[in-house]
């Protein structure tokens, strides 16, 4: 959570405005890939709830990371 609060706390108003009229609310089916190693992306995603499994292609299916209500991802 607290990624998610630093993401948003550095925004302004008008930037929030922005995210609301531009983004969506999206129901991810469990074994979905949201973002791959190498592929650029167009989204930022905001877990509101669920769990996310990050896996690294080299280290097979390995899980390197869960992200949790509250996390962000695409935004590095």
């Amino acid at each position: 959570m607290r990624k998610a609060l630093y993401f948003l706390g550095i925004l302004n108003d008008s930037d929030i405005d922005w995210l609301i009229a531009a983004g969506s609310r999206r129901e991810i089916t469990a074994g979905t890939r949201l973002i791959e190693e190498g592929r650029q992306i167009d989204s930022v995603f905001l877990v509101i709830d669920g769990v996310f499994s990050v896996h690294i292609a080299a280290l097979g299916t390995r899980e390197v990371a869960r992200l949790m209500s509250g996390e962000v991802m695409g935004e590095m």
